[in-house]
């Protein structure tokens, strides 16, 4: 071979840069466009944070939240405009829980943890989260995660 067949053409070098660059930044683009950070976007199902939990209620105003806490622990407080539905129940009454976006909160995260898995098992295409925390309620009605 000469060494004129040998030489990589800079102009071909140039675009295989530019195209490089242009696939990484649509690839980064993307993985972005999958993340929380986008104002009103939700986050993958399963597991939230409390600063995460707080932030959906903040944001979603269609977010339907799910207590899955007995009616008694309910009764003591809860977050404004929560439902009850509660764990030992919840097998028989699927139907309680909307079909929209749903965050289960419980007292702990466990008995949320496990009516997450009872209804995601059930609806997998369902937007669901289950608090993995602890909500603190006040008796002015407030409330906070821990």
């Amino acid at each position: 071979m000469s060494k004129t067949t040998m030489k990589t053409n800079p102009v071909r070098q140039w675009f295989q840069i530019l195209f490089g660059f242009l696939f990484l930044t649509l690839a980064l683009g993307v993985q972005a466009s999958n993340t929380y950070s986008t104002p009103n976007a939700y986050p993958h199902t399963g597991t939230l944070s409390p600063s995460e939990a707080m932030k959906m209620i903040r944001e979603h105003k269609n977010l339907t939240v799910v207590d899955v806490r007995t009616r008694e622990e309910f009764e003591k407080g809860h977050i404004p405009g929560a439902i009850s539905v509660p764990i030992q129940s919840l097998p028989q009454n699927m139907n309680a829980i909307p079909t929209g976006p749903v965050l289960l909160v419980c007292r702990t995260g466990r008995r949320a943890h496990y009516a997450y898995h009872l209804i995601h098992d059930a609806r997998p295409a369902q937007q669901l989260w289950y608090l993995e925390g602890r909500p603190v309620y006040s008796p002015d009605g407030s409330y906070t995660f821990q």
